[in-house]
């Protein structure tokens, strides 16, 4: 099945915000450490939320299902250079598909 890559839209937040805190849950069952509230998607979403609007992001797409999204920001002049920083709340991959 082929590979779909388009924007980050409002419509893949929740999906986006799904595969965050899986793969958080998952971390923090080797290290439990870790504060639980970034297991709820809904606190995730709304970070997305507030990143999707001020800047893009991808996602990717198999059979109709998103597997993988990318977002961060962009950083005018951070040590004299355009960059970008995805947060890792800003970023995530189906646990069986994120290689």
């Amino acid at each position: 099945m082929s590979l779909e890559i388009s924007s980050l839209q409002e419509k893949h937040l929740e999906e986006a915000a799904n595969l965050v805190c899986a793969r958080y849950k998952a971390l923090r069952e080797r290290v439990p450490i870790l504060p639980p509230k970034y297991e709820e998607a809904g606190v995730i979403q709304s970070m997305l939320h507030g990143l999707a609007k001020e800047f893009p992001g991808v996602v990717a797409i198999r059979g109709g299902r998103l597997v993988g999204f990318l977002s961060g920001l962009v950083i005018p002049g951070f040590l004299a250079r355009r960059s970008a920083y995805s947060p890792e709340w800003a970023n995530g991959a189906d646990l069986g598909e994120s290689r």
